[in-house]
Formats: structure tokens, C-alpha cells, sequence
């Protein structure tokens, strides 16, 4: 089952820095996560060597290992939540307030 990444920094972004080393830091397997679990899950594709990078990082990084189960298991929890929608009285005072700011 698909799911919206919401965590997702922009795709227009830069390539990740990478450590001194070529490998990526933890800040960018974080950065990551969604386009890994998206790639994993099959919803979308990712570049190869990037995909080989973050593997190699979470074979030696238990600290993102337990942040990828964890956000994981919280994108699994979120996709089976109910959809529910606002009354069209909240949504439009919703609007509204974004408008005059």
C-alpha cells in the first residue's frame, strides 16, 4: 500500500553531503527515509548507488537502523488510520485564516 510522504524534504534538492569518505552521514539516511521506504515498498524507484549507500550505512549504523523500524512502523500506522474529512464550515474558516496571513 502506497502512502503520502509527508516527511519529504523537497525533491528539487541537492545531492546528500556525504561524510570525508564518500559514505552518507546519518542526517542524510534520515533525509532519505521516505524515498528508501517508498523504493522498498515498490511505490517508486531510486538511484542505484544511493540505494547502496544507505544499505552500507544501516549495515554499520544500529542509531538509524532503530530510526528506520521506528518511522517505518509509524508510516504503517498512518496508512491504516481512517480517512476522515473536515465540515465545510472548519475547512472554510481554515482557508480563511490562511488567506489574511
Amino acid at each position: 500500500m502506497g502512502f503520502v510522504s509527508i516527511f519529504r524534504p523537497s525533491r528539487s534538492r541537492a545531492a546528500p553531503a556525504t561524510g570525508g569518505d564518500g559514505h552518507l552521514t546519518c542526517r542524510d539516511v534520515r533525509d532519505l527515509a521516505s524515498d528508501y521506504l517508498e523504493h522498498a515498498q515498490g511505490v517508486s524507484t531510486m538511484d542505484e548507488t544511493l540505494l547502496q549507500k544507505i544499505q552500507r550505512h544501516l549495515q554499520v549504523c544500529r542509531p538509524c537502523v532503530s530510526f528506520m523500524n521506528s518511522f517505518r512502523r509509524t508510516v504503517d500506522m498512518l496508512a491504516h488510520l481512517p480517512q476522515s474529512s473536515l465540515p465545510q464550515s472548519v475547512r472554510q474558516r481554515i482557508l480563511d485564516q490562511a488567506r489574511k496571513q
